[in-house]
């Protein structure tokens, strides 16, 4: 991207888990695990990322098919009541684990204490769930490869010039390309997003963003944090804890920087054979 001299350049960085347990044998046995969903509202989207509650369920429904488990789904439709009654009504559903997902902290503190008194462990996704394991997105060490990818872009193409980085709010990116292309700013202007939903890598019949065929785009990559993976991730975790296995307190996702290079590694086309 050669730009235009004396110009201050813009480096966009966008868009930027045991209560009482119950061991159990895991060998010759099914399990009921219930997973209590955030929300599941269409068009809602979770973490000021691009993902869906349904993208996170369709995850554990897919993950569960090869696992010893059958799975109950519950809504917490982004409401902390309706989570403490979601749990209640797990509990009552004679389940031996549940995976919670609310952001309420007085919400998840009520959660705990009823599964404490039922003797059902708990596993927590992204926001705590006390005295239980947590899965969720170490946003440290993502932020650090999205400054780290915009710094060494800056170095190699617009060496000996000020820039200036910005940082932007929830689902950005995207909105952020659209005004550096309706400025013509794209000689002086690069995006790492958070995320790597897919607005950003697309699929077989949409524009992709990262995509070795469309490198005039401003979006150099994306921090991926997998949130429509989850399952595969944390059921296993799940089956260790009945298994009478203590965990850490705390699992991360594993973050990577995805690029026109790497992309379809992480994401194929779905129409790719």
């Amino acid at each position: 991207m050669a730009g235009r001299p004396g110009l201050r350049r813009r480096l966009f960085l966008g868009g930027l888990l045991a209560c009482g347990i119950r061991p159990a044998r895991a060998e010759g046995r099914r399990f009921r695990i219930a997973l209590a969903n955030l929300d599941e509202t269409p068009g809602v989207t979770l973490e000021g990322l691009g993902f869906t509650g349904a993208e996170v369920r369709r995850s554990f429904e897919l993950a569960a098919r090869t696992l010893p488990v059958d799975m109950l789904y519950f809504d917490n439709a982004g409401d902390p009541a309706r989570a403490i009654a979601n749990a209640e009504a797990a509990i009552a559903a004679k389940i031996d684990l549940l995976i919670e997902y609310n952001t309420d902290r007085e919400a998840n503190a009520e959660i705990a204490r009823r599964l404490a008194a039922a003797s059902i462990p708990g596993l927590a996704l992204v926001h705590p769930l006390p005295g239980a394991p947590l899965y969720g997105p170490d946003n440290r060490a993502a932020g650090g490869i999205a400054g780290r990818a915009l710094g060494a872009f800056a170095i190699e193409t617009w060496p000996g010039e000020r820039v200036m980085r910005v940082l932007i709010g929830d689902l950005a990116a995207v909105y952020a390309k659209n005004a550096i292309e309706m400025n013509r700013r794209q000689s002086d202007c690069i995006i790492v997003s958070q995320g790597l939903d897919r607005n950003i890598h697309g699929s077989a019949s949409e524009k992709k963003e990262i995509d070795p065929n469309n490198r005039g785009s401003v979006v150099l990559g994306s921090v991926a944090y997998y949130m429509d993976r989850y399952g595969y991730e944390v059921l296993p975790l799940a089956l260790r804890l009945l298994a009478g296995e203590k965990l850490p307190p705390r699992a991360v996702t594993q973050h990577i920087l995805v690029t026109a290079a790497n992309v379809f590694r992480e994401y194929p086309p779905f129409d790719m054979n």
